[in-house]
């Protein structure tokens, strides 16, 4: 299973990061699309339990095991709640 990426015309960006994937090649994705004008990107990292938000002007964001990432101010409120995502790539995790 490769990679799941999802942009679209918000600015935004979503990579799931597959075990198999190469953490620096996807790291250098996503300062791609920041430099390509994407104002949020957020990579999942389930096999490093960590999340990286990228932001223009910001430094790398690394979260380790987070029970949420804000999306704010790009969608001002919105959180991705780890632990739901982690139901849906582990459900036999519970």
């Amino acid at each position: 299973m490769g990679t799941w990426a999802k942009r679209d015309g918000t600015g935004r960006t979503f990579e799931l990061r597959s075990p198999t994937d190469s953490l620096p090649v996807l790291q250098d994705k996503m300062r791609e699309y920041v430099e390509n004008g994407a104002r949020l990107g957020w990579l999942v990292d389930p096999p490093g339990g960590q999340v990286f938000v990228y932001r223009p002007d910001a430094p790398v964001e690394r979260l380790a095991e987070p029970d949420s990432v804000s999306a704010d101010p790009v969608l001002p409120g919105f959180r991705l709640e780890m632990d739901a995502l982690r139901s849906i790539l582990r459900p036999d995790a519970g």
